[in-house]
Protein backbone atom coordinates (compact mmCIF):
# COMPACT_ATOMS: atom_id res chain seq x y z
CA UNK A 1 0.00 0.00 0.00
CA UNK A 2 1.05 3.63 -0.84
CA UNK A 3 0.97 6.67 1.35
CA UNK A 4 3.32 9.09 0.45
CA UNK A 5 5.80 8.63 -2.23
CA UNK A 6 8.21 10.28 -4.80
CA UNK A 7 6.93 9.52 -7.81
CA UNK A 8 8.82 11.45 -10.83
CA UNK A 9 12.05 13.57 -11.42
CA UNK A 10 11.29 17.18 -10.70
CA UNK A 11 13.22 17.41 -7.71
CA UNK A 12 15.67 20.02 -9.34
CA UNK A 13 14.38 22.76 -7.84
CA UNK A 14 11.59 21.10 -5.59
CA UNK A 15 10.57 18.72 -3.16
CA UNK A 16 8.70 15.26 -3.95
CA UNK A 17 5.53 15.43 -5.05
CA UNK A 18 2.74 13.26 -2.72
CA UNK A 19 1.96 9.91 -4.29
CA UNK A 20 -1.02 8.89 -2.67
CA UNK A 21 -2.89 5.41 -2.09
CA UNK A 22 -5.85 3.55 -4.65
CA UNK A 23 -8.62 4.69 -6.33
CA UNK A 24 -11.31 2.49 -7.35
CA UNK A 25 -11.24 3.53 -11.44
CA UNK A 26 -14.23 5.76 -11.32
CA UNK A 27 -12.61 7.27 -14.15
CA UNK A 28 -13.41 10.67 -15.52
CA UNK A 29 -12.36 11.65 -18.86
CA UNK A 30 -12.19 15.67 -17.59
CA UNK A 31 -8.31 15.86 -16.31
CA UNK A 32 -10.05 16.02 -12.62
CA UNK A 33 -11.95 13.36 -10.65
CA UNK A 34 -15.23 12.31 -10.45
CA UNK A 35 -17.16 12.68 -6.73
CA UNK A 36 -16.97 8.88 -7.28
CA UNK A 37 -13.33 8.98 -7.54
CA UNK A 38 -12.91 11.18 -4.99
CA UNK A 39 -15.07 9.41 -2.59
CA UNK A 40 -13.39 5.68 -3.42
CA UNK A 41 -9.64 7.42 -3.08
CA UNK A 42 -9.97 9.09 0.23
CA UNK A 43 -11.69 5.63 1.29
CA UNK A 44 -8.81 3.93 0.90
CA UNK A 45 -6.38 6.56 1.33
CA UNK A 46 -7.90 6.43 4.90
CA UNK A 47 -8.17 2.73 5.30
CA UNK A 48 -4.34 1.96 4.45
CA UNK A 49 -3.45 4.55 6.95
CA UNK A 50 -4.77 3.17 9.25
CA UNK A 51 -2.76 0.14 8.44
CA UNK A 52 0.53 1.74 8.55
CA UNK A 53 2.00 0.43 12.36
CA UNK A 54 3.43 4.30 12.50
CA UNK A 55 1.48 6.93 10.27
CA UNK A 56 3.31 9.83 10.25
CA UNK A 57 1.74 13.69 10.63
CA UNK A 58 1.98 13.80 7.02
CA UNK A 59 -0.10 10.58 6.10
CA UNK A 60 -2.45 11.44 8.81
CA UNK A 61 -3.09 14.82 7.34
CA UNK A 62 -3.63 13.15 3.78
CA UNK A 63 -6.05 11.31 5.03
CA UNK A 64 -8.15 13.47 7.51
CA UNK A 65 -7.75 16.45 4.37
CA UNK A 66 -8.35 14.34 1.67
CA UNK A 67 -11.67 15.50 0.22
CA UNK A 68 -10.14 19.13 0.55
CA UNK A 69 -7.15 18.25 -2.02
CA UNK A 70 -8.28 15.78 -3.96
CA UNK A 71 -9.39 17.40 -6.43
CA UNK A 72 -6.50 19.07 -7.49
CA UNK A 73 -5.13 15.76 -8.75
CA UNK A 74 -6.27 13.88 -12.19
CA UNK A 75 -8.36 11.08 -12.80
CA UNK A 76 -5.58 9.64 -14.43
CA UNK A 77 -3.28 9.95 -10.88
CA UNK A 78 -6.01 8.43 -9.08
CA UNK A 79 -6.31 5.27 -11.15
CA UNK A 80 -2.91 4.89 -11.65
CA UNK A 81 -2.51 5.01 -7.43
CA UNK A 82 -4.61 1.79 -7.53
CA UNK A 83 -2.69 -0.07 -9.91
CA UNK A 84 0.26 -0.42 -7.61
CA UNK A 85 1.18 -1.67 -4.17
CA UNK A 86 4.09 -0.48 -2.32
CA UNK A 87 5.07 -0.26 1.62
CA UNK A 88 3.72 2.94 3.66
CA UNK A 89 6.07 5.95 3.26
CA UNK A 90 8.02 4.48 0.72
CA UNK A 91 10.15 7.46 -0.83
CA UNK A 92 11.42 5.97 -4.48
CA UNK A 93 10.47 6.10 -7.57
CA UNK A 94 7.94 3.71 -8.57
CA UNK A 95 8.14 2.24 -12.00
CA UNK A 96 4.92 0.57 -12.01
CA UNK A 97 2.85 4.06 -10.76
CA UNK A 98 5.04 6.17 -13.63
CA UNK A 99 3.87 3.76 -16.23
CA UNK A 100 0.78 3.20 -14.91
CA UNK A 101 0.16 7.35 -14.89
CA UNK A 102 1.12 7.66 -18.40
CA UNK A 103 -0.86 4.85 -19.56
CA UNK A 104 -4.39 6.44 -17.84
CA UNK A 105 -3.27 10.12 -19.19
CA UNK A 106 -3.67 8.34 -22.48
CA UNK A 107 -5.47 10.68 -25.00
CA UNK A 108 -4.33 13.84 -23.60
CA UNK A 109 -6.86 16.26 -22.77
CA UNK A 110 -7.21 19.66 -24.24
CA UNK A 111 -5.77 21.21 -21.09
CA UNK A 112 -2.66 18.97 -21.31
CA UNK A 113 -1.92 19.88 -24.96
CA UNK A 114 -2.64 23.39 -24.33
CA UNK A 115 0.14 23.97 -21.82
CA UNK A 116 2.65 21.46 -23.75
CA UNK A 117 1.87 23.80 -27.33
CA UNK A 118 2.29 26.93 -25.68
CA UNK A 119 5.97 25.29 -23.18
CA UNK A 120 7.33 24.54 -26.37
CA UNK A 121 6.36 27.92 -28.08
CA UNK A 122 9.08 29.42 -25.43
CA UNK A 123 11.34 26.36 -24.89
CA UNK A 124 11.58 24.22 -28.26
CA UNK A 125 14.25 21.25 -28.40
CA UNK A 126 18.05 22.71 -27.88
CA UNK A 127 16.88 25.36 -26.21
CA UNK A 128 17.91 24.55 -22.31
CA UNK A 129 20.86 23.53 -20.88
CA UNK A 130 19.31 21.66 -18.49
CA UNK A 131 17.03 19.35 -21.18
CA UNK A 132 17.78 19.54 -24.89
CA UNK A 133 14.62 17.74 -25.48
CA UNK A 134 11.99 19.27 -22.99
CA UNK A 135 9.27 20.04 -26.02
CA UNK A 136 9.37 16.49 -27.64
CA UNK A 137 9.99 14.72 -24.16
CA UNK A 138 7.51 17.36 -22.21
CA UNK A 139 4.98 14.53 -20.94
CA UNK A 140 6.99 10.89 -21.61
CA UNK A 141 10.45 10.84 -21.52
CA UNK A 142 12.91 8.62 -21.96
CA UNK A 143 12.87 4.84 -21.68
CA UNK A 144 9.46 5.31 -20.82
CA UNK A 145 9.58 7.41 -17.82
CA UNK A 146 7.68 10.81 -17.53
CA UNK A 147 8.93 14.17 -19.05
CA UNK A 148 11.39 16.13 -17.43
CA UNK A 149 9.69 19.42 -17.57
CA UNK A 150 5.73 18.26 -17.78
CA UNK A 151 5.29 14.59 -16.79
CA UNK A 152 4.54 15.90 -13.58
CA UNK A 153 1.44 17.80 -14.69
CA UNK A 154 0.28 14.65 -15.95
CA UNK A 155 -1.15 13.96 -12.00
CA UNK A 156 -2.91 17.28 -11.86
CA UNK A 157 -6.41 18.68 -12.91
CA UNK A 158 -7.27 20.09 -15.83
CA UNK A 159 -8.14 23.50 -13.61
CA UNK A 160 -4.61 23.16 -12.25
CA UNK A 161 -2.90 22.64 -15.78
CA UNK A 162 -4.66 25.53 -17.02
CA UNK A 163 -3.39 27.66 -14.25
CA UNK A 164 0.21 26.67 -14.78
CA UNK A 165 0.03 27.43 -18.50
CA UNK A 166 -1.42 30.36 -17.68
CA UNK A 167 1.38 31.86 -15.60
CA UNK A 168 4.28 29.82 -16.28
CA UNK A 169 4.46 29.77 -20.00
CA UNK A 170 4.74 33.33 -21.06
CA UNK A 171 8.91 33.81 -21.38
CA UNK A 172 10.80 33.52 -23.82
CA UNK A 173 13.30 30.70 -24.60
CA UNK A 174 16.04 30.66 -24.11
CA UNK A 175 19.24 29.70 -25.74
CA UNK A 176 22.21 27.53 -24.68
CA UNK A 177 24.47 30.45 -25.43
CA UNK A 178 22.55 33.00 -23.46
CA UNK A 179 24.20 32.23 -20.47
CA UNK A 180 22.76 35.82 -18.65
CA UNK A 181 19.27 34.50 -19.04
CA UNK A 182 17.36 31.91 -17.08
CA UNK A 183 17.03 28.30 -18.30
CA UNK A 184 13.54 27.99 -20.10
CA UNK A 185 13.22 24.42 -18.17
CA UNK A 186 14.28 25.29 -15.09
CA UNK A 187 12.32 29.03 -14.99
CA UNK A 188 8.81 26.62 -16.37
CA UNK A 189 9.55 24.04 -13.64
CA UNK A 190 9.59 26.39 -10.41
CA UNK A 191 7.15 28.82 -12.08
CA UNK A 192 4.60 24.93 -12.06
CA UNK A 193 6.14 24.27 -8.90
CA UNK A 194 4.87 27.26 -7.05
CA UNK A 195 1.82 27.22 -9.04
CA UNK A 196 0.83 23.95 -7.53
CA UNK A 197 2.06 24.57 -4.19
CA UNK A 198 -0.17 27.33 -3.80
CA UNK A 199 -3.44 25.89 -5.70
CA UNK A 200 -3.10 22.26 -4.76
CA UNK A 201 -4.16 22.43 -1.10
CA UNK A 202 -1.88 19.54 0.25
CA UNK A 203 -1.73 19.30 4.25
CA UNK A 204 0.84 21.69 5.60
CA UNK A 205 1.99 18.81 7.95
CA UNK A 206 3.12 17.40 4.62
CA UNK A 207 4.96 20.72 3.30
CA UNK A 208 6.53 21.10 7.05
CA UNK A 209 7.33 17.21 6.89
CA UNK A 210 9.11 17.98 3.45
CA UNK A 211 6.82 14.63 2.48
CA UNK A 212 4.93 16.84 -0.01
CA UNK A 213 5.38 19.07 -2.83
CA UNK A 214 4.78 19.41 -6.53
CA UNK A 215 8.23 18.33 -7.32
CA UNK A 216 7.38 15.81 -9.97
Amino acid sequence: MLVVRRVVSWTVVTSALVGLSGACGHSSTSGGPSSADIGSFCSTLSSEVRQCAQPSACEQALAADCSTYAQAFSAAYLTASESCDVACSDGGENDCFIRAVIAASAPLTAAQRQVQADFCKVCPDGSSVIYGPACSQFYPGEEGGLGFAGGALLAYSDALVTTVDQQCTGAPAASPDASDRPDCVQTFIACAASVIDANAGLPPACAQAGDAGSGL
